[in-house]
């Protein structure tokens, strides 16, 4: 195929072939190899992709010395790329170029189809459901007496049993559903279209007038929702987001409604269908002016407007238009009346509670695609018995516990999750500890990595027996609570006891309240633990009060020096102690007490719960 100068160039620059690549001729198979590349492009869920494709097709279609087969595949490939991005508009457009061009259509029956299916799904789109349930009748009796998927009947039933339902003929919808089931059950290359239209099965279910099918119905789309996630069918999953919304908001349940419905947004934003954009921002502009969200209401209808208008899609613009206005008015007429409205006002699912605090908290941006919970541990597994309590697994003493970063608690709610953090302050403190350790030089002679590893390992006993205090007090909230003592020097509450008790008697409750008789720490361990402790303090709480001669040496040794053990050596040097104690060994030493201290707590604990089980 010949190049004109002034044509596009077809590297997809967007520029003219004389001023970018300057290709004179391009072989008919290069075309071909280059328009499967672009067309693979469209198909993957990303923006920006799919927009230079777009660019790409467009400029190929320029080209005058196309083939006609050429073409066509160019227009078929664009038309699904504008389907994909919602300019549907366009896409009519071009389904009407490829109808005009192959006037004996019927002769190609697949490609025929093809065209009405893709004429059907984009007059749908655009709100046109009587026009688009007209094209599919046209084929859909031959479609239904279809014995395999040879000529792409299954998918073409899926679509078109969508087309069906948004057009109210649910009957007809119906036969399409279980027909394509049929059809493509046992089709391990089809599984995305069987999944589909195991969905739209479910979303017809949705709309029963029996509890049960109801049920039924969520159900199915819910288990739905995690294979289209495995199998990469975004747009399949933003369906099924928004149709359990919009069941939620039909029965009340507004928290799931939001959250369904902002997951179906957050979904189609990725896709980069803006069509599919403006109707979800639709359906969620709806609903925050039923809930008296107006001014979030205004943000997205504002935001539908200017896709409407990006798209040349009147029907978006004046039903975003109409939203807008109808909450300005509301808002209006809720001031004139004095009522409250926004994330202040009472929610309207009369829980009592604020809208922020009730139906509200489900209102934030997705984080992540849908995750499930299954299996169980194996450290839980050791510990599974009915005699187990959580402190068990908090306390328990493995390699992957004393690498934790943090405890967090999942609450799995209807369409939404709530993560919470706690930090496991005491693994920061001592893993930070050992990787300066690790760095430090037998013959180092700077002062800083010891500091560190003294304070660290000092507060990693600190924020241990915190946590521990807390967990036991989070205890009373659990069944097993009856398992465990809990101290009276909590009774002014947990936090109380955290900052206004001494470290080394927060131990001792602790140590005895919850190992009981087992809490018989050796002599030489409580005292490295209580000189530890001291030596930090003298650090940390230094107090000048007069130089310290150190020439000649002090015939006395300065007391602090008395307390450090034997495998603590010191700096011959003539300076102040802080210079003399701070070595490699006092580093190695405090994080040695420590692991000590909390590994002796965990084997206690361990040997107290098996007694009592």
């Amino acid at each position: 195929m010949k190049i004109e100068r002034n044509e596009k160039c077809i590297c997809g620059s967007g520029r003219k072939n004389k001023v970018c690549c300057n290709l004179k001729e391009i072989e008919d198979e290069s075309i071909t190899e280059k328009l499967y590349e672009i067309s693979e492009k469209t198909l993957s869920y990303n923006e920006d992709l799919l927009i230079k494709s777009i660019n790409e097709l467009e400029s190929f279609l320029s080209y005058s010395h196309l083939s006609n087969d050429n073409k066509t595949q160019i227009r078929l490939n664009l038309t699904g790329a504008y389907q994909r991005r919602g300019l549907h508009n366009k896409a009519l457009k071009l389904i009407s170029e490829i109808q005009e061009e192959k006037g004996k259509l019927k002769s190609e029956s697949h490609l025929h189809n093809y065209l009405i299916q893709l004429k059907a799904k984009s007059l749908s789109a655009i709100e046109d459901f009587e026009e688009a349930t007209i094209e599919l009748d046209k084929v859909i009796e031959n479609l239904l007496s279809a014995k395999d998927n040879k000529e792409g009947a299954g998918f073409f039933l899926v679509e078109a049993s969508k087309i069906y339902i948004n057009g109210g003929k649910i009957e007809t919808a119906q036969k399409c559903l279980d027909k394509s089931i049929f059809i493509l059950k046992d089709d391990e290359k089809e599984i995305e279209h069987f999944e589909r239209a195991k969905a739209n099965k479910a979303i017809l279910m949705l709309h029963s007038t029996v509890d049960s099918t109801i049920n039924e119905g969520v159900k199915l789309l819910q288990e739905n929702i995690y294979t289209k996630s495995e199998i990469g069918d975004l747009e399949g999953l933003g369906t099924n987001y928004c149709n359990l919304g919009l069941h939620y908001w039909r029965n009340d349940e507004f928290k799931s409604a939001i959250a369904y419905l902002r997951k179906d947004l957050w979904i189609t934003r990725k896709i980069g269908d803006l069509h599919g954009v403006a109707i979800s921002l639709r359906n969620l502009t709806s609903l925050y002016i039923i809930l008296k969200q107006y001014k979030r209401a205004k943000k997205l209808a504002r935001e539908s407007i200017e896709i409407g208008e990006k798209i040349n899609d009147k029907a978006i613009v004046d039903h975003a238009k109409f939203q807008f206005n109808q909450a300005i008015e509301y808002a209006k007429q809720a001031g004139i009346a004095k009522e409250s409205f926004g994330e202040k006002c009472l929610c309207i699912c009369k829980s009592g509670k604020k809208f922020d605090d009730c139906c509200g908290e489900a209102d934030h941006e997705p984080i992540d695609f849908p995750f499930r919970f299954e299996g169980m541990s194996e450290e839980i597994k050791e510990l599974n018995n009915e005699q187990t309590s959580r402190l068990d697994f908090i306390f328990r003493d493995s390699d992957m516990a004393k690498t934790r970063l943090s405890w967090q608690n999942i609450e799995i709610k209807n369409g939404w999750y709530k993560l919470s953090e706690l930090p496991d302050m005491a693994n920061m403190y001592l893993l930070s500890a050992k990787n300066i350790l690790e760095k430090i030089n037998e013959n180092d002679d700077n002062f800083h990595n010891p500091l560190s590893c003294l304070i660290l390992s000092v507060s990693a006993l600190e924020a241990y027996i915190n946590q521990v205090a807390y967990f036991l007090d989070d205890i009373k909230n659990y069944p097993e609570s009856n398992l465990h003592n809990i101290p009276n020097e909590f009774n002014n509450g947990v936090l109380d006891f955290q900052r206004n008790t001494e470290l080394t008697l927060k131990w001792t409750i602790l140590g005895t309240c919850i190992c009981e008789e087992k809490w018989t720490p050796s002599q030489d361990t409580w005292n490295n633990f209580k000189s530890l402790i001291s030596i930090r303090n003298e650090f940390i709480h230094f107090k000048s009060s007069e130089y310290e001669q150190i020439i000649p040496s002090p015939k006395t040794a300065h007391p602090i020096l008395k307390k450090l053990p034997k495998e603590v050596e010191t700096r011959k040097v003539f300076h102040s102690w802080p210079m003399r104690i701070l070595t490699p060994s006092l580093a190695e030493w405090s994080i040695k007490t420590a692991d000590e201290m909390i590994e002796y707590f965990k084997k206690q604990y361990k040997e107290k719960r098996i007694k009592s089980a």
